[in-house]
């Protein structure tokens, strides 16, 4: 599809939205709208190995090994919260985050399981920047180099009739000794409910 088309049918949704007064949601990376229904499992699986292959991919990887001497980084996957309408098992989400890493076997990795549950009651109704201190300080705490914390954000819509969420997922890794940003990663799906 051209741009010219695209930028037609996005103009036309817009009005369209501002005329009825219905909320739209429009997709902002141009994934396709799919007739599967709500969040599942799958989406959980393909969204963090693309995000995670992005991940590993990326520049941070290239310098932290030329630093340390082809020394594979230690990864560990902090928070990912559930910021939308919808109930997300966060839990099975950071699983596949962990199963991507190590399918990869570019980064080692520190599996949570046993120790996820002393993490949810450190940030139990902290502060963001609170959070952030306490995430950083539970990586260093379990031997990690970089801590990968994230966010799920599901918003409902209705074009014509028909509903759609747009589920917005971002993951950023933290350098646990500098407490900077190293790489951010963002998906986006938009699905259509049919019922």
């Amino acid at each position: 599809m051209s741009n010219g088309i695209k930028l037609l049918l996005f103009l036309i949704v817009i009005l369209y939205s501002c005329s009825s007064g219905k909320k739209t949601v429009v997709p902002v990376n141009k994934e396709p709208v799919l007739q599967s229904g709500y969040w599942n499992n799958n989406d959980s699986r393909t969204l963090s190995e693309d995000l995670i292959k992005e991940l590993l991919n990326d520049t941070w990887l290239k310098e932290y090994m030329n630093v340390h001497k082809n020394l594979r980084p230690i990864l560990i996957v902090g928070n990912v919260t559930n910021s939308g309408n919808e109930t997300i098992d966060s839990l099975v989400f950071i699983k596949d985050i962990e199963r991507s890493i190590l399918k990869y076997n570019t980064a080692r990795l520190i599996q949570t399981n046993n120790k996820r549950n002393e993490l949810y009651t450190r940030i139990a109704g902290k502060s963001e920047s609170d959070c952030f201190e306490t995430l950083i300080k539970w990586g260093i705490e379990q031997g990690a180099d970089f801590i990968i914390n994230g966010n799920v954000i599901s918003t409902p819509g209705i074009h014509k009739k028909n509903k759609f969420i747009h589920y917005a997922i971002q993951l950023e890794l933290v350098n646990l000794e500098t407490r900077s940003e190293v790489w951010i990663g963002n998906k986006s799906l938009i699905k259509q409910i049919t019922e």
